[in-house]
């Protein structure tokens, strides 16, 4: 029996005019003047996503400003497909899964 499975892999993502998605203090605040994300193609593209991969420090920032994220988005976390984290190539650094409260449901740790 031959099953035929599309999936693609998309990149979206805000970035500044000299290519970078946070500020040098990992801040994501200079995105929230810049107007509605209900305006814009990006509440239609995250319905069709299945996944989402995210960096550590985006992460971190969305934790520690839950009260902007909330403001902005209507939820501390607003997405609700699993979301795996990624930081820098560090053995050290763990990897985590969360779920649609943005917890971390699960870890992991590259050999190093």
């Amino acid at each position: 029996m031959k099953h035929n499975f599309s999936m693609k892999t998309q990149y979206y993502t805000a970035t500044s005019l000299d290519g970078y998605i946070a500020t040098e203090d990992n801040s994501l605040e200079w995105l929230f003047p810049l107007g509605n994300v209900n305006d814009t193609s990006y509440p239609t593209f995250i319905t069709e996503v299945g996944a989402l991969a995210m960096g550590s420090s985006t992460y971190e920032w969305m934790l520690r400003h839950a009260q902007t994220v909330t403001a902005e988005t209507g939820s501390p976390w607003p997405y609700t497909q699993p979301t795996w984290i990624s930081g820098p190539v560090d053995p050290n650094f763990s990897r985590c899964v969360v779920d649609q409260k943005g917890h971390a449901v699960g870890a992991w740790t590259l050999p190093g």
